[in-house]
């Protein structure tokens, strides 16, 4: 699986669907997209593998060779100083973004937070009312044994936080491929325009 790529237009899709998801604010409101942090590791996914639910053992070597398929993506990608977290918040911004709506940008204050924020700034020290906060659960890629093509896997859980109201008003997880094992999640079509086979070591 040696110069796997994930594509940029995957994670900006799915951050398309979640625009169509975030209730629609006020015309005139400022939205605040907070920076998504960067995944602590790029994840691969291999749906329905006869290894995974198998004895012991062999799941320990399934388990071994999904790590090493992690690791072999993360060395191929890193000549494209390619950082997910920052692509899913332009592409978050953009999608967001209208005439009559001000979509402006808060700093992520740590780079690989793995839950929401706890504190959103109020109304009276922030322009924006409506906050949305977004975690990547998942970037890589995935296929289904036997493994064949592979495909963008994008999993996002998002919350928008209304600073007027003082609560969450919308919430949620999407998902471009399969979502985790036993998680509900909006399912987007697989983008298969972008894909591809493992080579042969």
């Amino acid at each position: 699986m040696r110069r796997l790529h994930i594509s940029v237009a995957a994670a900006a899709c799915a951050l398309l669907a979640l625009a169509a998801c975030v209730s629609t604010p006020a015309p005139r409101q400022t939205i605040a997209v907070v920076g998504v942090p960067e995944p602590a590791k790029l994840s691969v996914l291999v749906e329905n593998h006869p290894d995974a639910g198998a004895s012991q053992t062999r799941g320990l070597f399934f388990a071994a060779a999904m790590q090493t398929l992690e690791r072999e993506l993360a060395d191929s990608l890193k000549p494209r100083a390619f950082a997910p977290g920052a692509a899913l918040s332009e592409a978050l911004a953009e999608s967001l973004r209208r005439p009559d709506r001000a979509v402006v940008r808060v700093a992520n204050p740590q780079q690989e937070r793995e839950d929401f924020l706890k504190d959103y700034p109020a109304p009276e020290t922030n322009t924006a009312t409506i906050f949305v906060d977004v975690i990547p659960r998942a970037v890589g890629y995935w296929a289904e044994a036997p493994m064949g093509s592979w495909h963008p896997w994008v999993v996002v859980a998002y919350r928008v936080y209304d600073s007027r109201a003082g609560k969450v008003v919308a919430s949620g997880q999407i998902s471009m491929g399969p979502p985790p094992p036993g998680e509900a999640s909006i399912a987007l079509a697989a983008d298969r325009r972008f894909h591809s086979r493992p080579s042969k070591r």
